[in-house]
């Protein structure tokens, strides 16, 4: 009965450990920022990025007019903040990379001008 829960505990543990390093890694993946006058979006479509991305722009001496994101998607909520924002903001939106799923479906067709880079996916 000992080995059992002393084998329990440390597959509890490792269990643990692999969730907090596959978040901690999809969080490395995020970046929000504002690059060459343009508002960059790169990873999963949260309400933290979208809030992060709102402040840049809020704080911003000179608004950017363009996003370029590259996102597999995220929240559907989260992605109809960010596209109803798009297009209150008159943004154009440009595709470096992926744009799936929630990016495909809320963000990209929120745009005032819609640019597809030649190797990006939609």
């Amino acid at each position: 009965m000992k080995y059992f829960f002393l084998v329990f505990c440390f597959m509890v543990v490792g269990c643990t450990s692999l969730k907090n390093t596959a978040e901690n890694s999809q969080n490395a993946e995020m970046d929000v920022d504002i690059k060459n006058g343009n508002l960059i979006y790169q990873g999963e479509i949260t309400e933290t990025s979208n809030n992060a991305i709102f402040s840049l722009f809020n704080n911003a001496e000179f608004k950017p007019n363009r996003l370029v994101i590259s996102s597999n998607g995220g929240e559907i909520g989260a992605g109809m903040d960010l596209g109803r924002w798009i297009k209150d903001n008159k943004l154009d939106v440009e595709v470096k990379g992926v744009c799936a799923s929630s990016c495909a479906n809320y963000v990209f067709p929120a745009a005032h001008t819609k640019y597809l880079r030649k190797n990006s996916v939609l």
